[in-house]
């Protein structure tokens, strides 16, 4: 695994400097950075999604991991969870198409329901859900540092329990 430095860290422009939890002199990897417990769970996310730190095999299979723990929130086609659990690259496209026609769907009904703006702005909110972002995350990007990082969960318990099985996956 690749050793990074806290200037590594700064040349992605983080809110805040990382001196603030590491040593200047600090060198490590990203199971060093997803160890630092002082430092907020999604901080230390963050840092280990972006290029280069995390083998793009496991962000992958992370990333779907993750999907997979919201998929069950929104109405997913077979076809999406079917990639979510098996990775297969041939089912990609097929799954985004899928994915954003049950998103649109789910906006039409809800806007045709309560036909106002209101009721647009909110459909439009369910369908930028957590669980559709992390689905269709996982399903349309090739990159899968920026697929990790837009699926990143604000809970505190929930990124917590993505760093316990982001380790496990780059320990395996």
């Amino acid at each position: 695994m690749k050793k990074m430095t806290i200037e590594n860290i700064r040349e992605y422009n983080p809110c805040y400097d990382p001196g603030r939890f590491l040593p200047e002199d600090w060198q490590g990897t990203a199971l060093d950075i997803l160890q630092v417990t002082s430092c907020p769970p999604k901080d230390r996310l963050w840092v280990v999604t972006h290029p280069g730190w995390i083998d793009d095999i496991v962000l992958r299979q992370w990333t779907q991991w993750c999907a997979l723990q919201v998929v069950d929130l929104w109405n997913a086609p077979n076809i999406v969870k079917k990639y979510l659990e098996t990775g297969n690259e041939e089912l990609q496209n097929v799954a985004w198409d899928a994915a954003w026609a049950a998103a649109g769907t789910a906006v039409c009904d809800t806007a045709w329901t309560i036909a106002s703006a209101a009721a647009c702005d909110a459909a439009w909110a369910i369908a930028s859900s957590a669980a559709v972002t992390a689905a269709l995350s996982m399903v349309t990007t090739k990159n899968p540092a920026a697929s990790a990082r837009t699926i990143m969960d604000n809970d505190a318990i929930h990124s917590e329990n993505q760093i316990v099985k982001l380790i496990d996956l780059i320990n395996d």
